[in-house]
């Protein structure tokens, strides 16, 4: 409970609620002894209350919730610099706007700046892409793709004609009128923007309609290319072929194949990550978030023998951290982020075509799935949040299916025959 002075020597006790019927004489008499803003609300009419610093600096402010059901608050004007009638007509005035769906503070906003699509996106990348783990690509599209498209525009100038022109460019139509390919990047760019106008809606710069309503995604096709037990042979290999001229990358895909983990996963590994003694990986900036995983006895002799061909402090670790130490331009120690050309060196030598670093992890899965038939397992492994995205591989264990239905059958249709 707080005691406010009404007068000398007189208090009004304010308890949890903390309402009054709001007028001058009473907000003059109203006195902060905490150390914490306080907030008087009024009886009369919802939202609208007085706010208290600690050295009992004094404003007018008016509550409501927008169209995301989020709080704002709008900042009426200071007293005494207006009244308690002056403050409640343009509470009035706001409320009536709340109630048509506009957003006050979203157009006070708006007019103060005053917003291009330029001068917001910054804003957007620090309070939004910073904190997702593809951040770089965000911004890298942003910038290649968006700004010089509509950066120049003000956000209500932005149109659907301006968005589908934009993805037009990242898309080839076949004779027939489909789309080559999966419309990936097309799909990446609409959904940037769109996530980009969600986010001035919600934090209050634009009030007016998303440019990307009702721009339907290209459907996503599965890339189920893997390879078969000749073409790992083959590969494994051309790998070994390859160890004597880099032995870093050779480690990198062997252990993509054979642990199915990502390649951020695998290249962004620390040893300080790494626990040899129970086969375990943590991966602290995994795409779903902190895991662990357990890997083979052999993947382990590989992360010995690459331990064994770092340089050493005098300990005998390795003198970095990374597991898959390289160089920036500036000298800076990094991971090793590209195995496109050691790749390319070693499909080329094992005379494997349409293959990707990716569908190596594709490898793994679909051998574990015919091999466990076990999809629980196979998901685990993988790291997928969910059993939808590995369902994708679940047509090698119903051949298994299959297999067991044909036993059943068969031995029922014996025993009729008796």
């Amino acid at each position: 409970m707080t005691a406010l002075p009404l007068s000398t020597g007189s208090y009004l006790v304010v308890g949890e609620s903390n309402k009054f019927k709001l007028t001058d004489n009473i907000i003059r008499s109203f006195n902060n002894r905490k150390n914490k803003i306080l907030r008087i609300w009024d009886t009369q009419l919802k939202g609208f209350h007085i706010s208290i610093t600690q050295k009992n600096h004094k404003s007018f402010y008016f509550t409501y919730r927008n169209n995301f059901n989020r709080k704002k608050w709008l900042k009426i004007g200071d007293f005494p610099k207006i009244n308690t009638t002056q403050a409640r007509k343009l509470v009035l005035q706001n409320y009536a706007k709340v109630a048509t769906g506009k957003d006050p503070v979203a157009e006070m906003k708006q007019e103060r700046y005053g917003q291009t699509v330029n001068d917001l996106i910054k804003l957007f990348i620090a309070n939004h892409c910073s904190t997702l783990k593809t951040c770089e690509n965000y911004v890298y599209t942003i910038n290649k793709h968006v700004l010089p498209a509509i950066g120049h525009k003000k956000l209500n100038e932005v149109t659907r004609q301006d968005v589908l022109r934009i993805r037009s460019k990242h898309i080839k139509y076949n004779k027939d009128g489909t789309v080559i390919g999966s419309g990936w990047s097309a799909n990446k760019i609409k959904n940037i923007i769109s996530k980009f106008y969600n986010w001035c809606y919600e934090e209050g710069f634009y009030t007016g309609l998303n440019p990307t309503i009702r721009i339907k995604n290209f459907p996503t096709k599965f890339r189920n290319r893997y390879l078969d037990d000749d073409e790992i042979k083959r590969f494994i290999r051309a790998c070994f072929s390859y160890k004597k001229i880099n032995p870093l990358p050779v480690y990198a895909l062997i252990l993509l194949l054979i642990t199915g983990k990502r390649k951020s996963e695998i290249l962004n590994l620390t040893w300080s990550n790494l626990d040899l003694t129970y086969n375990t990986m943590y991966l602290p900036d995994s795409k779903v978030g902190p895991k662990s995983y357990r890997f083979s006895d052999r993947a382990k002799e590989l992360f010995l023998e690459i331990k064994n061909i770092l340089p050493k402090d005098k300990k005998g670790e390795p003198l970095v951290d990374f597991v898959f130490p390289s160089n920036s331009i500036t000298g800076k120690v990094i991971p090793l982020n590209n195995l496109k050309r050691p790749f390319a060196k070693i499909v080329e030598e094992a005379n494997i075509s349409n293959i990707k670093p990716h569908d190596l992890r594709h490898t793994f899965a679909t051998h574990a799935a015919i091999l466990t038939k076990d999809i629980r397992m196979v998901q685990q492994s993988l790291g997928h949040t969910s059993l939808k995205m590995t369902q994708r591989y679940s047509h090698f264990v119903e051949k298994d299916q299959i297999h067991t239905n044909n036993l059943v059958t068969n031995k029922i249709f014996e025993l009729v025959s008796l």
